[in-house]
């Protein structure tokens, strides 16, 4: 039988209470294969999560508990816990977001199977869907210049009819260009393969930016169309100076995505990143006022 042992990589910054809860209300209903555990890797927070964490989770089996000794961003963060995974014999690495909700008990199973499909897929992630039931971005094709600023609105719709070219050899997923990071599982081999997730950005751009690394070497990436997950994130007002520390995080991770990655031009890239500020102010404009 093939090796299906998954580490299940939660990443924890000042936020314990919601890592706790998932743990122990929603991974307790899912089907786990034999073998596998649950690693919680504490981002250095500023609060009481490791003492906790540790106190709820450090003496038994299924858990390892990391502690990093900075915070370095979401990537440095999760490719500590994957990189514990593959060196101690794990097959997957299920990076989860501890604001996830998992109503189904087999969507670990439906996602191993899409890998058991294809041996070039690296990524596989689930339809995620908001609490309030509409399905995000499949993120099905690779997003040129026009499709990042005047065709957004066009390319956002994309991917409710997924073409010939992107139907797996079966019907229960396909492919596409990037995974929803809030919820995805990796193969370790191809994970190390690739040197795991860039590490230059603190926030942002983390999976364009693993696709672009995944397509360099010959990988793939695919949705499994058979299940799904609920992103529950609330989204919450910051302070001033916090949200511009926020989009100046966003800023630089797509400059660098753009350039570093795609070979936008500067100019390109600045257009790109403009309208992203512009969508993004929009947004936030309608919520303060709604």
């Amino acid at each position: 039988m093939k090796n299906q042992r998954t580490a299940v990589i939660i990443l924890n910054y000042n936020s314990w209470q919601l890592t706790i809860d998932i743990i122990e209300n929603q991974l307790s209903k899912v089907r786990i294969p034999e073998g596998s555990c649950i690693v919680i890797v504490d981002n250095c927070s500023t609060n009481e999560s490791a003492i906790e964490i540790r106190k709820r989770f450090s003496d038994k089996e299924i858990f390892k508990v990391i502690i990093a000794d900075k915070n370095g961003g979401y990537a440095s963060g999760n490719n500590i816990g994957l990189r514990w995974a593959h060196e101690n014999g794990y097959k997957y690495g299920w990076v989860l977001n501890n604001d996830i909700l998992l109503p189904e008990p087999n969507i670990l199973e439906e996602m191993i199977e899409v890998f058991e499909c294809d041996d070039f897929i690296g990524v596989v992630s689930p339809k995620v869907y908001t609490p309030s039931g509409m399905e995000t971005n499949r993120n099905l094709f690779r997003p040129s210049v026009f499709d990042l600023t005047f065709g957004k609105l066009r390319f956002r719709k994309l991917g409710r009819t997924i073409p010939d070219s992107l139907k797996g050899k079966r019907d229960f997923y396909c492919y596409n260009y990037r995974s929803q990071g809030c919820c995805m599982l990796v193969d370790l081999d191809i994970m190390s393969d690739i040197d795991y997730m860039d590490e230059h950005t603190f926030l942002y751009m983390e999976e364009p930016i693993l696709a672009e690394r995944l397509i360099a070497k010959g990988y793939k990436e695919a949705c499994c169309l058979s299940t799904h997950a609920i992103h529950n994130h609330s989204a919450t007002v910051k302070s001033e100076a916090a949200q511009k520390r926020v989009d100046r995080w966003q800023r630089e991770s797509e400059m660098y995505y753009y350039l570093q990655y795609r070979h936008f031009s500067q100019i390109s890239a600045k257009l790109c990143c403009w309208f992203t500020h512009l969508q993004t102010s929009t947004i936030g404009h309608i919520k303060r006022f709604n």
